[in-house]
């Protein structure tokens, strides 16, 4: 009865394919997490690159569209084609050299635009719009007409929502993805070490087998091991 007691309170060894198979298995978890928060990151400079250059070629259409109208706004039409692009709602302002607001929305302070903007360059940045979040690009262009004064400063701004939509749907399929490869990963390691392991399982059933007194060699196909 002692002796029966401290067998049921030994705590049960874990089994060695159970063993291998987490020692396996962790590594793959780890590189499988390192390349999900790699991928989120990917996910997002390329939707920022993306939504970038698109916002780029919208402030060069303002542009064109400002200087033809001699200072009138936007038509309706572009700026409705130019979401059904985009995806988020689109706001601009065009100022001449003085610092006179020519076009567009007139309730953006003009100290949010970078210092020293330089010529023919767009320049990039985040800003809070109405309590929003939103993206924003600055061109600066010299242009040669009376009305606009030499160098005319062009502001387009846009939230972020599909920016953000398009990055989650990036990082949503590359999860499902890596998620496929995970488990089908630990299924294959787990029969993998079940075949591996029949050896030495074989020989478990051969040694059950054998009565206490039985002294002869095990007639079974073993490893090196």
């Amino acid at each position: 009865m002692t002796r029966l007691r401290s067998i049921l309170r030994k705590p049960r060894a874990m089994s060695l394919r159970l063993r291998l198979f987490l020692l396996i298995l962790l590594p793959l978890v780890v590189v499988v997490t390192l390349a999900g928060a790699l991928r989120s990151w990917q996910a997002q400079t390329m939707s920022q690159a993306l939504y970038d250059n698109a916002l780029k070629v919208v402030a060069h259409a303002v542009a064109r569209e400002v200087i033809i109208t001699q200072g009138d706004v936007v038509s309706d039409a572009l700026l409705d084609s130019l979401v059904g692009v985009m995806g988020d709602p689109i706001f601009y302002t065009v100022s001449a050299a003085d610092g006179r607001i020519l076009a567009g929305y007139t309730d953006l302070r003009a100290t949010i635009l970078p210092r020293d903007l330089p010529g023919g360059e767009a320049q990039f940045f985040d800003l809070d719009y109405n309590g929003r979040p939103v993206r924003a690009v600055a061109l600066r262009e010299f242009i040669a007409d009376p009305f606009f004064d030499g160098w005319t400063t062009v502001l387009v701004w846009q939230t972020i929502n599909q920016r953000r939509a398009l990055s989650l749907t990036i990082l949503r399929q590359t999860l499902s993805i890596l998620g496929v490869v995970l488990v089908t990963a630990a299924i294959a390691v787990w029969f993998g070490i079940a075949l591996g392991l029949r050896p030495l399982t074989d020989l478990r059933a051969a040694i059950a087998l054998r009565s206490p007194t039985e002294l002869g060699p095990i007639r079974r196909s073993l490893p090196s091991e």
